[in-house]
């Protein structure tokens, strides 16, 4: 058996949270200077061999000045059989949806829909409607193409039918827009301004149409003329500057894309020759882009709205006649977009629908306090995790890898194990974010794994099934890593995954 080293922890910078803690169930290995390793009682000396490949792996020139931690738990022995700096709060970048996506999943259910309704008001005499019609938002982050084969006008297209159907052919008033169980804080206060024209910094409303983003395309046009563009969903209530310039030749450079609340710039160089260039571009305020969307296919069926406009408050729904209700997909679906593809919309969508549920108001505050209610009602220890947005974009989320562990084992051992391991990326699997893992390498097991990513920030967390049915429970998240390592903290990961379903245990 090997014995633990009697000499301790050396670094001066390192604070309580980050020494040898030499107590509780497992393994406890040190990884700021790799000197202590206990093999405690329970732990075989066959089992100690998977934990020298984690503790080997750990030892990377690539780790070092970083600040990470891992921890690896077994579901069936019930205790640790790795933790390096296991309590550590760490920024866990994306490892943040498992903490919205699992309270979704337990406040709700897996069979949960939300519901885009529609109502008119006035009344209607041969087809006509004297009247306006209200899209009411129920906080669906799915109505997209992403379940309609590609269709992006889907569910605007269904919403029109329903109209047909009642018999509406024409109508006096105007189309009124209903966000009103989330608040009008589009933007997280914690994510840069910077990134607002990108689509993983989508602003999220109640009623939010394709992920709260534009599909743009840039085509060359003529030699020395400006270039070609189209985007879907189009509505003119989204204006595009063109300074983008066509060139000689068959090369793109510097494309750059902006966004100043509706009007969006597009500057650069498109060759001539060149393939077109694609992007999806968020825009400003989804209640009155969804409206407006609306307003136009309305219009190309014959029924021209008077106007679009968003209502202050939720007027009598009990006095208007309903004209459809417009079910998400279930919660078991959203959540594997929010989890495998690693979504920020769908993540910031639940968080404030959470907070509706719990609070009464959709609002990233609410959304944060309903998070830590369900965790904290389900047993989670709160102490070493700090919510600030659904996604992780927000460089103020904190989380340890135990308390990530915790939330894990919560799911595995609730009736939703099966519907919350199914949300997970898989290596390989050319639908979640693992895609590029793994390839080729022949595994023993199963991992279903949540990744990570913002500058300087990799984490990794999920559940390593063996192929003898053992389920190891793990995380493994680096902060401040060296910018040039960031390729080879993705290697430790893959092989922290391959290790743990491939490794004698």
């Amino acid at each position: 058996m090997l014995q633990k080293s009697k000499k301790t922890c050396h670094s001066a910078k390192t604070d309580a949270q980050d020494t040898c803690p030499g107590t509780g169930p497992g393994i406890i290995l040190c990884g700021l200077c790799a000197l202590a390793l206990v093999v405690l009682p329970g732990i075989t000396e066959a089992d100690s061999k998977l934990v020298l490949k984690i503790n080997a792996l750990t030892q990377s020139r690539h780790l070092r000045g970083s600040r990470y931690g891992v921890a690896v738990y077994d579901a069936a022995k019930n205790m640790y059989i790795v933790s390096i700096h296991r309590d550590r709060p760490l920024i866990p970048a994306s490892n943040q949806k498992i903490l919205v996506t699992s309270s979704a999943l337990l406040e709700l259910g897996p069979d949960f829909r939300f519901s885009t309704d529609m109502y008119a008001s006035g009344r209607m005499t041969d087809g006509k409607l004297d009247g306006a019609l209200y899209i009411r938002g129920g906080g669906d982050p799915t109505l997209s193409c992403r379940f309609s084969k590609g269709d992006v006008y889907y569910p605007v297209s269904a919403w029109v039918k329903s109209i047909q159907k009642a018999g509406i052919r024409s109508m006096t008033g105007p189309v009124l827009v209903d966000d009103s169980i989330f608040d009008r804080q589009f933007f997280h206060p914690s994510w840069s301004e910077k990134e607002a024209h990108k689509w993983y910094a989508a602003e999220c409303g109640a009623l939010s149409l394709n992920d709260n983003c534009i599909d743009l395309t840039i085509k060359p046009g003529r030699r020395g003329e400006t270039a070609r563009w189209s985007f879907v969903p189009y509505t003119a209530y989204i204006s595009i500057r063109n300074k983008c310039r066509t060139v000689r030749g068959s090369k793109t450079r510097g494309i750059i894309i902006n966004r100043k609340e509706t009007e969006i710039t597009i500057d650069g160089i498109i060759g001539e020759k060149a393939k077109r260039f694609f992007t999806n571009v968020p825009v400003h305020d989804p209640g009155l882009f969804t409206g407006a969307v609306l307003g136009r296919i309305l219009a190309q069926n014959g029924i021209q709205a008077a106007y679009v406009a968003r209502i202050d408050g939720s007027p009598d729904y009990s006095r208007m006649r309903k004209v459809c209700s417009f079910p998400s997909q279930t919660l078991s679906e959203t959540i594997r977009v929010a989890n495998a593809r690693s979504q920020n919309f769908y993540a910031e969508m639940l968080l404030k629908y959470l907070g509706y549920l719990k609070q009464g108001k959709g609002t990233f505050a609410n959304g944060r306090k309903a998070v830590e209610d369900i965790l904290r009602e389900n047993g989670i220890d709160m102490s070493n995790i700090i919510i600030d947005d659904g996604s992780g974009l927000s460089r103020k989320n904190r989380m340890s890898p135990h308390a990530m562990v915790d939330i894990l084992l919560l799911m595995y051992r609730s009736g939703y194990k099966d519907t919350f391991m199914r949300s997970l990326a898989v290596p390989a699997d050319p639908y979640g974010t693992l895609k590029k893992r793994l390839r080729g390498v022949k595994l023993k097991g199963t991992v279903h794994g949540k990744t990570g990513y913002i500058n300087r920030v990799k984490a990794l967390s999920g559940y390593a099934v063996r192929d003898d049915g053992n389920v190891l429970v793990f995380s493994f998240i680096v902060n401040n890593y060296n910018p040039k390592s960031g390729w080879h903290i993705n290697k430790l990961q893959n092989t922290l995954m391959e290790t743990l379903v491939n490794a004698s245990y």
